[in-house]
């Protein structure tokens, strides 16, 4: 038999400690795939079974778990049909399951900032353009994911947001013209998503005005590379790597044959990154 797994990985055995670590997000969560029911079976609570199995609709669905389950808990069917639509939202945008556990606490509005606010919610994910975020609110962190949101709000430095405990990381302030952030292996994932330009050099060369001028259909430029030498890859003008030509479908492809170290390449990356 399989236990149920709630909040922060923890997993329960039988209906008593179920209710004693009652988790409404995952519980419905449960429901929804079918483990609630399934788990309730195998263990031979009959009378819960049946009646989560005749839930039939989304009408009041909170109320009814609770009442099957014989816990106590307040009906906020709009905050967990909003929660739905966040997760599917956010699997839409990335694979990283990180991202999706926490779509609880994340904003892609206006609308779910403001919810959140008003939640006490002390550690926020802002996931989109632009948030208008209050001063007043005190001791709250907001974290700019899949994303790098422009912050409307009423500071003019840093002292501001320090002297009300505000901390900001991944997220554009009004007084900043790109984002200042320390990308490394381990938070590499706040901008996995963001497409950088490859280029494959096959060399350079330097000529004169006249010499481009007289340039024509079937003129030959030689290049400062040798034909054996590998070619260089570069992601937004910084070295990557460098490799060997290769036909892959009738396409040009590009076979790695030496690249930077991890630190270097996330470092390179994060340099692109913060002046994007």
């Amino acid at each position: 038999m399989f236990k149920l797994k709630l909040k922060d990985g923890a997993t329960v055995s039988t209906i008593e400690e179920l209710r004693e670590n009652f988790d409404l997000e995952k519980v419905v969560d449960c429901f929804h795939s079918g483990e609630l029911l399934q788990w309730l079976k195998e263990r031979f609570y009959d009378d819960e079974a049946e009646a989560i199995e005749n839930i039939d609709d989304d009408t009041n669905l909170i109320a009814k778990i609770c009442t099957a389950l014989n816990v106590e808990c307040e009906e906020d069917l709009e905050f967990t049909q909003r929660l739905r639509e966040k997760k599917a939202l956010l699997a839409e945008m990335t694979d990283d399951e990180n991202f999706i556990d926490n779509a609880a606490s994340t904003a892609l509005n206006q609308e779910d900032l403001a919810a959140l606010i008003q939640t006490g919610c002390k550690t926020i994910y802002l996931c989109g353009e632009k948030f208008n975020v209050p001063i007043c609110m005190a001791g709250v962190k907001y974290i700019g994911v899949l994303s790098t949101p422009k912050i409307k709000i009423r500071a003019k430095s840093q002292d501001d947001l320090d002297a009300q405990k505000i901390v900001f990381e991944n997220c554009i302030l009004p007084w900043q013209k790109y984002i200042p952030v320390q990308i490394d292996e381990k938070n590499i994932g706040l901008i996995s998503n963001m497409p950088l330009q490859v280029t494959v050099e096959l060399g350079r060369t330097k000529k004169t005005i006249q010499e481009i001028l007289d340039l024509a259909t079937g003129s030959i430029l030689e290049l400062n590379r040798l034909s054996d030498e590998p070619f260089d890859i570069q992601v937004n003008n910084h070295l990557l790597a460098k490799g060997e030509v290769v036909i892959i479908d009738k396409n040009f492809g590009v076979r790695i044959t030496e690249i930077v170290a991890p630190v270097k390449r996330v470092a390179r990356v994060s340099d692109n990154y913060s002046k994007e």
